[in-house]
């Protein structure tokens, strides 16, 4: 694989070895191996292990942005914010290792990373029908994303034995907890009005 050596090429490398392991059994010299050079020449691009962790954090975060941008596309409301945490879960089945990226924040430790989640938030709260306080969108989103990532999390692990089918449970409980955000917008306007 000689060659002029890049972030682009140590990022594309890193995600050939995430599809075969963890972020945790990523190593510099495995890495390096893969790219046919020694483990010191990849210290010109970052400095130690935890540096390439970030790096390949902020790219995950990227990543998970654009799908749910793509995901929501022509679409408004509800019906956006359900498309989005459809595509949120298809993302970490699709792309386990990058997801965990976007999860562990003990990897990132870049500002660019911080910032993109806070466009992730940002992009989800706009979604939410509640506009009267912040504080409640925040309360939803982290209802919501308690939902999908504990999902996800118990389906990446083989938590489901029974024959019910996945898809359908989760769309079940998706649409539960929006709908159970949605009254709850509509109980607080009753009450305010009051």
């Amino acid at each position: 694989m000689r060659g002029k050596i890049n972030k682009d090429r140590i990022i594309e490398e890193s995600l050939n070895i995430l599809n075969e392991k963890s972020p945790e059994e990523l190593t510099i010299k495995e890495l390096a191996t893969r790219l046919e050079i020694k483990s010191s020449s990849l210290y010109k691009h970052f400095r130690n292990l935890e540096a390439l962790h970030d790096l390949l954090s902020t790219y995950s975060l990227r990543q998970l942005l654009n799908h749910l941008n793509q995901s929501i596309q022509s679409l408004e409301g509800r019906e956006a914010l359900r498309n989005l945490l459809i595509a949120y879960r298809a993302f970490a089945l699709q792309y386990p290792s990058l997801y965990e990226y976007t999860q562990n924040t003990s990897y990132w430790l870049s500002d660019e990373s911080m910032a993109i989640s806070n466009q992730i938030v940002e992009l989800i709260e706009s979604l939410l029908t509640n506009d009267k306080d912040t504080s409640d969108k925040i309360e939803a989103i982290r209802f919501l994303r308690s939902y999908v990532t504990g999902f996800v999390h118990l389906e990446l692990h083989d938590g489901f034995g029974l024959d019910q089918a996945v898809d359908q449970s989760f769309l079940f409980g998706l649409d539960n907890s929006l709908e159970l955000i949605h009254e709850q917008g509509k109980t607080q306007d009753r009450y305010e009005r009051t």
